[in-house]
């Protein structure tokens, strides 16, 4: 009687375990930016179309768009604080620090000449 009920309990744990990393969710988050510096970001949402939704949602002004989805990674805004309908950089990694890089390097290589970070968002699965 032990062995079965052993063998049951060894069954079911299995079961579960397998259902369990099948029907893991993945969060999903975006970047949305304008060309005025305005920002919208989204994160754990159960699809990359709903995060962007909700970023779009987020930012205001008529010309947002998304300029990244992230799903187990990072995006990072910055703008020119001495003139916001200026240069601005966006970046994508699997870290903050390098999504940050990336955004500060473009936003200096189109002319900014006080970039600042505005935004960032990470996400993961």
């Amino acid at each position: 009687m032990i062995t079965k009920i052993s063998r049951i309990a060894v069954i079911a744990a299995t079961l579960a375990a397998t259902i369990g990393m099948s029907g893991r969710a993945s969060a999903a988050g975006a970047l949305a930016v304008n060309k005025c510096g305005a920002y919208g970001y989204s994160y754990n949402y159960a699809s990359d179309a709903e995060a962007s939704e909700a970023a779009l949602r987020n930012c205001q002004g008529d010309e947002c768009h998304v300029v990244a989805n992230v799903t187990g990674a990072c995006a990072a805004f910055y703008w020119d604080d001495n003139d916001h309908c200026g240069a601005q950089g966006w970046g994508y990694a699997n870290s903050r620090a390098e999504a940050e890089g990336i955004a500060a390097k473009y936003c200096a290589d189109y002319g900014g000449a006080n970039c600042v970070l505005r935004a960032w968002v990470c996400d993961g699965s």
